[in-house]
């Protein structure tokens, strides 16, 4: 049929299936069908794109009843065409097709019992491809970054076991890339790699593994004789706050965010403050004014939303260390001099008097 009647029909029919849980029920068994079959019979992109947007239409339609309680869902009977169609379009050459293919997938993994373990490693799969595309995709790699964090809520699990591990291989790559101070192909893939693992950090159970991966990165800089400038290391600051941004939903994962990343954040910087006879380069970036205000923002940004009786637990342990060069509560705390940023200190501890700023005023 003509396209441009297609479209107005389709328009008409998703009106109609809006007024019931029971006219949706009807109209999408009955219409479903067709478009499917005419999606098949395109071979343009520009055509599959309109008739996936339609089909887009009726999936949403479903979530809008999907509160009613119903042994029978419509859709279930189309998900594996649904899925194998969405699959096509988020392989297809054209953007715009792989931009309503992403969409078309988060609705779909909205809805119960539509997406199989084979489906979701396949999504997954593709989420990863997606978000690493050249540069002229930027649109589809953040789409899928935005699918990717929805999907991670609904199944953490699946993004668990098929992404994270493909991201942390990614990381390690991006810190030989970085130490070898390889051409900005490799990096940008390396700070890709840091979005996507921040973009993910949707559910308690990956934060507990993103999280790691992150400050482990920032660790590893430190130990190692990498070419580390300022910006890698804000851009894992930043990925960081956007962990920490996402945790404020939950208590729970907001504390152990703080309790996990502020004292590991502290003992990098106060071993960058020290006097040492063979300083790594990070130790270095991490007291230039761009480092530290990023590394402010990221303990601000995971106190902010404590509760009092927490955050009190916390002024014990990060107080003293200012007042009394108390190191203890530090990761890794054998210094090889004392933290006395309000004594006798080095000009290096007395600009961490920032990072107590950022803690005491959030």
């Amino acid at each position: 049929p003509d396209m441009k009647l297609v479209w107005p029909s389709a328009k008409l029919l998703q009106a109609a299936a809006g007024a019931s849980a029971r006219a949706c029920e009807h109209l999408t068994s009955n219409v479903l069908p067709l478009l499917l079959e005419q999606f098949h019979k395109h071979s343009q992109s520009n055509q599959r794109r309109t008739i996936l947007e339609m089909i887009l239409g009726f999936l949403k339609l479903q979530q809008k009843w999907s509160y009613e309680d119903r042994d029978e869902r419509p859709l279930s009977s189309f998900k594996d065409q649904l899925c194998s169609l969405v699959f096509m379009a988020l392989t297809d050459p054209s953007t715009q097709l792989q931009l309503v293919g992403i969409r078309t997938l988060t609705v779909l993994g909205a809805q119960p019992g539509l997406l199989s373990a084979e489906d979701l490693e396949l999504a997954v799969g593709h989420l990863y491809r997606l978000t690493f595309l050249e540069e002229d995709s930027q649109s589809c790699r953040v789409a899928a970054l935005e699918a990717s964090g929805t999907l991670a809520t609904l199944y953490p699990g699946a993004f668990s076991r098929h992404l994270l591990p493909k991201l942390a291989e990614e990381l390690h790559k991006g810190e030989s890339d970085v130490a070898r101070a390889d051409g900005p192909t490799k990096c940008s893939r390396h700070f890709r790699c840091l979005q996507a693992l921040s973009a993910v950090s949707t559910h308690p159970s990956i934060v507990k593994e993103t999280l790691p991966l992150l400050l482990q990165h920032l660790c590893q800089a430190n130990k190692g004789n990498m070419v580390t400038e300022s910006s890698e290391v804000v851009a894992v600051c930043q990925s960081l706050q956007q962990v920490a941004e996402k945790c404020q939903q939950d208590p729970e994962s907001y504390w152990y965010f703080h309790k996990t990343a502020v004292p590991c954040l502290f003992a990098l910087a106060v071993q960058a403050s020290m006097p040492e006879k063979e300083s790594s380069v990070l130790r270095k970036v991490l007291l230039e004014d761009e480092v530290l205000a990023a590394l402010a923002s990221v303990i601000g940004t995971a106190t902010t939303h404590l509760s009092p009786e927490l955050a009190a637990q916390s002024v014990t342990c990060i107080v003293p260390l200012f007042l009394d060069g108390n190191t203890s509560f530090l990761p890794e705390n054998s210094f090889p001099d004392q933290f006395q940023p309000f004594q006798d200190g080095s000009s290096g501890q007395r600009r961490l008097v920032a990072l107590l700023t950022a803690f005491v005023c959030s």
